[in-house]
């Protein structure tokens, strides 16, 4: 007799005595867990026909717990062997293994004997033949509307770590399958960021009052002439952005901390002093009572809101009390002791090189292809590592570089080149590329790059897989991954600039030749950032040059 959900079947389980006792208490820890991961209050809210998708939930929630994989792996096994028991034993139908047409057996099989990243695209593209099939749809079937009602099914049952991943590779195999003419074109949605802080609530999810309220102020900082608006508060768009982000964090605190409704989000929220100091109360404790740059510059942002566009001036005294009152913050560590040699940068690149050379001798040894994906990501992460410690960019710039825009290729020779609205410093900037990584940026565009977001139309010059730019936690992950596995030091990108300005003015004291290559407006800036010598430093050149003088004196004398 077929059993109704999965507390019957968990029950039959239990009351065969043929059953060990060892494995039914396993059993119904691994459902335990199944009832975390579906929200669900007793295993009897678990349906037959819901019992797999609760399986692959299983999967994405484990990886919550600070459990080992063998564990992970145990408690996904007796899932499974309770559905191979409920089957055997005529609790289960049949058909609760999924099951997919013919038409899409021929794109997901095999899946034996291809290289560990086409594994991982054919069974992404497993979940789409599965789900496609359910309702008898076959490859040249699909339509938007499908597509979409497939991504709320991915969001909903794989979590909201793997979905995306998953409907990447889905859209990564579905091209590749498309240039051989397998599968029919489709315009596949571009998902929106995924990235948001740990409390934040996104720009979408405000209340539409409040998003209308912030694109005025957004278009009322950005506009090149604003009657009635001061100077001091024309802004630039990255400047913009970051305020927003701000703003998202402090509604955050609202929503999921302080327990405010989603209604409740307004402008007028950012003026409450009494929510504003319960927040840099929280945001500080949070950090152990260090205070951090982003608390000296929200308070910052909620003066220039508070005298500008929002014209709040009775909030004005008492930000400017608290600004008084949380101070400045301490840097946690002292540069100079992060300051890298140049030899040592050089070490870090080689090193990402030899990983890609060691992998891709590794799967010649095991008869495999090794994977394009990450082999070429690796090609990308050395380029970009290379690149930085020759030509010290903002992080911005190196992510949002356009191939044809901001990388040039003038008469053979390369250049990188940005508009003032693309600088911090509203200056136009242009510099070659170097000519010894020619080469490499010559082979990552024309053999790698495609492999990583296959569109010729891709503007990007390092794209991500969703066919964006690459974020800035990329950038972080490559330099700081790579330095801590190589020299065990935490450097992070933006010291890369420091590190190449530091040893070039030591070795030749040309603060000019620094300031161009730093994408400095003016060289007093260069000057105040790199001039701050200690006093043993000064003293040391002070002697050598003495010592110099001396002693040219000296041989003149005996002349």
């Amino acid at each position: 007799m077929l059993v109704q959900n999965l507390g019957e079947l968990v029950h039959k389980l239990c009351s065969d005595p043929s059953i060990p006792q060892s494995r039914k208490n396993m059993t119904r820890t691994a459902c335990g867990y199944v009832l975390k991961a579906t929200n669900a209050v007793s295993l009897e809210e678990i349906p037959v026909n819901r019992i797999v998708p609760a399986l692959n939930k299983l999967k994405s929630y484990l990886v919550k717990f600070d459990l080992s994989k063998r564990s992970q792996t145990n408690y996904i096994s007796f899932c499974k062997r309770l559905i191979e028991y409920g089957i055997s034993n005529g609790l289960l139908p049949n058909k609760i293994q999924k099951s997919m047409l013919n038409e899409w057996v021929d794109i997901s099989k095999p899946i034996k004997g291809v290289s560990p990243g086409e594994k991982g695209w054919r069974y992404a593209m497993r979940i789409l033949a599965w789900y496609s099939s359910e309702y008898n749809l076959r490859p040249q079937d699909l339509t938007p509307t499908f597509i979409i009602n497939f991504l709320e099914y991915l969001e909903h049952e794989y979590g909201i770590k793997a979905w995306r991943q998953i409907y990447n590779r889905i859209v990564r195999y579905w091209k590749t399958l498309e240039s051989t003419n397998k599968v029919p074109h489709i315009e596949w949605p571009i998902l929106p960021s995924g990235q948001k802080s740990k409390y934040g609530i996104n720009f979408e999810d405000w209340p539409e009052k409040t998003k209308t309220e912030f694109k005025k102020y957004e278009d009322w900082c950005t506009a090149d002439f604003i009657a009635g608006r001061k100077r001091r508060y024309r802004q630039r768009e990255v400047s913009v952005e970051q305020n927003l982000s701000t703003t998202s964090r402090i509604f955050g605190f609202a929503v999921n901390i302080k327990g405010y409704s989603i209604h409740q989000i307004t402008p007028d929220l950012l003026f409450n002093e009494t929510f504003i100091n319960s927040f840099f109360d929280w945001y500080i404790n949070k950090r152990l009572g260090r205070l951090t740059i982003t608390a000296e510059r929200t308070v910052a942002m909620l003066l220039s809101m508070a005298r500008g566009y929002f014209a709040r001036p009775n909030a004005v005294p008492w930000l400017l009390e608290l600004k008084h009152s949380i101070g400045h913050p301490k840097p946690l560590r002292n540069k100079k002791e992060l300051i890298l040699t140049l030899q040592e940068l050089q070490c870090v690149a080689d090193g990402i090189k030899e990983r890609r050379l060691r992998e891709i001798s590794n799967a010649k040894k095991r008869n495999t292809k090794p994977s394009l994906r990450h082999t070429s990501s690796l090609v990308r992460d050395e380029l970009v590592f290379r690149f930085l410690s020759r030509r010290p960019l903002r992080s911005k710039n190196i992510r949002e570089m356009k191939l044809g825009e901001n990388l040039k290729n003038d008469t053979g020779k390369w250049y990188i080149e940005y508009s003032p609205n693309e600088m911090k410093n509203n200056d136009s900037f242009r510099i070659s590329f170097p000519e010894d990584l020619v080469q490499l940026l010559e082979d990552y565009l024309d053999n790698y790059r495609r492999n990583i977001y296959d569109d010729p139309e891709c503007k990007w010059v390092f794209p991500s897989p969703n066919g964006r730019h690459i974020c800035g936690a990329t950038v972080e992950r490559i330099v700081t991954k790579n330095c801590k596995r190589a020299l065990n030091k935490h450097i992070y990108p933006h010291l890369m600039r420091d590190i190449v300005a530091h040893w070039y003015i030591k070795e030749t004291g040309d603060f000019l030749t620094a300031s161009k290559l730093l994408g400095h407006k003016d060289i007093n800036m260069t000057i105040k950032l790199y001039s701050n010598f200690d006093s043993i430093d000064a003293a040391e050149k002070y002697d050598a040059h003495i010592l110099k003088n001396n002693k040219t004196k000296e041989e003149n004398h005996e002349k």
